[in-house]
């Protein structure tokens, strides 16, 4: 009567082990319930932080966007300031030239002027120097006449 008493006894421990795995089964589904709605706040964090860096990056995109415009409209503007120097500079390379080719014409017109008066100075200097020549065949001529004069007196 005792073993049956104890085997009796016995759907005490099951009861216990019933409980003791009740206990544990509703544990399990606390935190299975648990561990879903800590998945369900980090699956929602996570689409949080998903709609953040979404919205973060049209931001950098735009700012993107903004300094690339800046950017672009910077090189523009030093593109444009070079053309605007490169035609300033050859506006002044052009007025340079211009300058050095009447500055040569006005000294191309100065040298055939100092040439012309070299000439017109050279035909007076030959001038001069044929009527000094005329002149000295006169004299030339005029000797000669009076040592023939004096030669007819003396055959007189």
């Amino acid at each position: 009567s005792s073993i049956s008493a104890s085997i009796v006894d016995k759907y005490n421990y099951s009861r216990q082990y019933s409980t003791i795995s009740a206990a544990i089964t509703d544990n399990n589904f606390k935190y299975s319930c648990k561990f879903s709605a800590i998945s369900a706040a980090i699956t929602d964090n996570n689409k949080k932080y998903s709609r953040q860096f979404s919205t973060i990056s049209p931001t950098i995109t735009n700012t993107n966007y903004k300094f690339n415009c800046q950017f672009s409209h910077i090189s523009a503007a030093i593109t444009d300031n070079s053309y605007k120097c490169s035609r300033q500079f050859s506006a002044i390379s052009a007025a340079i030239t211009e300058y050095s080719y009447k500055y040569s014409r006005h000294f191309s017109l100065i040298s055939a002027a100092v040439t012309d008066n070299i000439y017109k100075f050279s035909r007076q200097f030959s001038a001069i120097s044929a009527t000094i020549t005329d002149n000295n065949y006169k004299y030339s001529c005029q000797f000669n006449f009076k040592p023939a004069a004096i030669t007819d007196n003396n055959n007189k």
